[in-house]
């Protein structure tokens, strides 16, 4: 996991922690940016075509870089 994306990584256990570990395939796996990427993008408030979307990514870096425009984005919307 780039250290580019550490907030990614802080943000997404910090969620685990809100929401409930219970509520997320165990173990953790928060080194890899494929997991990490997966489980923000199942959370956030976008559409189900959206998410697919990132879901679908072949490239798990190229997923966190849109996670973050997302999360940018939804902030700036406010």
């Amino acid at each position: 996991m780039p250290e580019r994306y550490e907030k990614l990584q802080q943000l997404l256990a910090d969620l685990i922690h809100e929401i409930g570990a219970d509520n997320f395939t165990k173990p953790p796996r928060f080194d890899d940016a494929a997991w990490v990427g997966s489980r923000l993008a199942e959370l956030l408030p976008v559409s189900p075509e959206c998410k697919q979307k990132l879901l679908e990514a072949n490239d798990p870096l190229r997923m966190l870089a849109d996670v973050e425009n997302l999360l940018r984005d939804l902030r700036d919307d406010r």
